[in-house]
């Protein structure tokens, strides 16, 4: 990843509703910052400190590229999904998917490895690009396989579990229909008249 992918190839090409296919790949997150208000600390007389929102952005896998700074209105559009969370949640970082603490797949000890390199979920990792693997050392390119098919392999547990609800449905409602038919086909007694 470059810094025109950090900063949205140079603003002008950005889309601004988060689409860019790169902006997946890098870990963004919005919080708040206590700044010195100048102004407002010499009038008073003691420090004034305003609460103002900062944004982090950060190749997983690259810790020399990575920004700190005032968000700007281009940023919250352009990452539209975790600034939505951070003014629901107070937490900034919007990451969706399957957390990397959550992957069976690799010991404790791999997992802290990668989030210490901003890879917080399994797609992170599955998406990273070759230059970002070649940063986390060896075996990075089997953990990007492994990660790939565990999420294909979620993907179809997910069909077959929509199946087998939907199958169990389909089975009441044949027993319901099994019950119905009986109570319409059993003899009705009728009572004799009196007279």
């Amino acid at each position: 990843m470059t810094q025109a992918a950090m900063q949205g190839f140079g603003n002008d090409n950005a889309p601004l509703d988060g689409s860019n296919s790169l902006d997946g790949n890098l870990y963004v997150k919005f919080y708040k910052q206590a700044i010195e208000s100048k102004a407002k600390s010499l009038e008073e007389g003691r420090p004034i400190f305003v609460e103002v929102d900062y944004i982090s952005i950060i190749v997983p896998g690259d810790a020399t590229n990575q920004i700190e700074r005032k968000a700007t209105e281009n940023d919250k559009q352009r990452f539209y999904k975790q600034w939505s969370n951070y003014e629901r949640s107070g937490e900034g970082d919007g990451v969706s998917g399957t957390p990397i603490d959550e992957w069976p797949a690799i010991p404790l000890a791999q997992k802290a490895a990668l989030k210490a390199m901003s890879f917080m979920t399994v797609e992170m990792l599955a998406s990273a690009s070759d230059m970002q693997l070649q940063k986390i050392g060896m075996g990075a390119f089997e953990l990007r396989t492994k990660a790939k098919a565990f999420l294909e392999a979620s993907a179809g547990s997910a069909e077959a579990q929509k199946y087998a609800v939907e199958n169990e449905r389909l089975k009441n409602d044949i027993v319901e229909l099994q019950r119905q038919v009986a109570e319409l086909a059993r003899p009705k007694t009728r009572k004799p008249r009196s007279k």
